[in-house]
């Protein structure tokens, strides 16, 4: 598939930029579009179409880019949007950000790409990820969705849950405990179901 789209964007420069950010991104593109919509063929296709159309037209706006961050939010927010209008075209109604999320508050359904968070998504898929996350505690559940999801530092999400930094360090950590635990339970649950 990338070689599709290398064929679409004209310069070698702009060339090597669309496979790094092929290579980097479109694990957690795919994340996002499947914890929109919820289903493996339309992520796989949401994703496609959103590289189709970067290579396509964007390749020029991307390059411009230099803050690795911009570009990822840049991405992860075409992916979300791209969802959410494949959502709204096969339903016919309104769809918003809150009843997609849930539980969570009103933002941008971003992953980040730590070790943490692969080596989550060896042992588990994105929808169990995204269901352990909404089931732990309030505490633990706030500060896991902005770091993982949204993507916000720990110094961003201190601010917008008006908690100091420390806690918020202090409350990342035990909140990756406690999903790992759920995640490992699930797992067991989930064997034994098998057997």
């Amino acid at each position: 598939m990338l070689y599709l789209y290398l064929a679409l964007i004209d310069t070698d420069e702009e060339r090597r930029k669309f496979e790094d950010i092929y290579y980097t991104y479109r694990e957690q593109m795919y994340f996002v579009a499947y914890s929109v919509v919820k289903n493996k063929e339309d992520s796989e296709d949401i994703v496609h179409d959103v590289f189709m159309k970067i290579a396509s037209k964007y390749m020029p706006t991307i390059h411009h880019i230099k803050d690795d961050r911009d570009l990822r939010c840049y991405l992860l927010t075409a992916v979300k949007n791209t969802a959410i209008n494949t959502m709204k075209k096969k339903s016919n109604t309104n769809v918003s950000i809150s009843d997609i999320a849930g539980d969570f508050p009103d933002r941008s359904l971003l992953i980040s790409n730590d070790d943490f968070l692969d080596t989550l998504c060896l042992k588990s898929d994105c929808e169990q990820i995204l269901h352990a996350i909404k089931n732990i505690g309030k505490t633990y559940r706030d500060v896991l969705y902005f770091y993982f999801v949204v993507g916000l530092s720990i110094q961003e999400i201190s601010v917008v849950l008006n908690r100091k930094i420390a806690t918020t360090r202090k409350q990342l950590t035990r909140g990756k405990q406690v999903l790992l635990k759920l995640l490992e339970e699930a797992e067991v649950l989930y064997s034994y179901d098998q057997a």
